[in-house]
């Protein structure tokens, strides 16, 4: 049986802004299809961060500081290797083991999209 990762790209997270967690409904959707089809589906959500400890700005000022600067944060974790984002897509893969991988993009996540393609390429060529 074939595995299928369904993934999210993160974009907030990558800002340092927090977001409340929640399920992606179109990769729900999808996944539901295909496990009906006879795949094995896992859905990873990168916008949603395992570590509960992971901040969560809640002051109004923070925020609007924080968020006028995000795009240039974003741009920075996308381009950091090292980024515990990018650690936990790669655990993910290998603990998920996918044959096929799809990713599910706005244009405002294309860049951390685009990295997550990379790293499934340099978890497994064939992906």
């Amino acid at each position: 049986m074939k595995r299928i990762l369904l993934i999210k790209p993160p974009y907030s997270r990558l800002k340092n802004v927090g977001q409340s967690p929640y399920f992606p409904l179109g990769l729900g959707y999808v996944g539901a299809v295909l496990e009906k089809a006879g795949f094995e589906v896992g859905i990873y959500h990168a916008e949603n961060p395992r570590n509960l400890d992971e901040c969560i700005v809640e002051d109004e000022e923070a925020i609007f500081h924080q968020r006028s600067t995000a795009q240039k944060r974003y741009f920075e974790a996308v381009s950091n290797d090292g980024h515990p984002v990018w650690k936990e897509v790669r655990q993910t893969l290998a603990d998920f083991k996918p044959d096929i991988v799809g990713i599910s993009v706005l244009t405002v996540e294309t860049a951390s999209a685009l990295k997550i393609s990379k790293l499934c390429k340099e978890y497994d060529s064939k992906i």
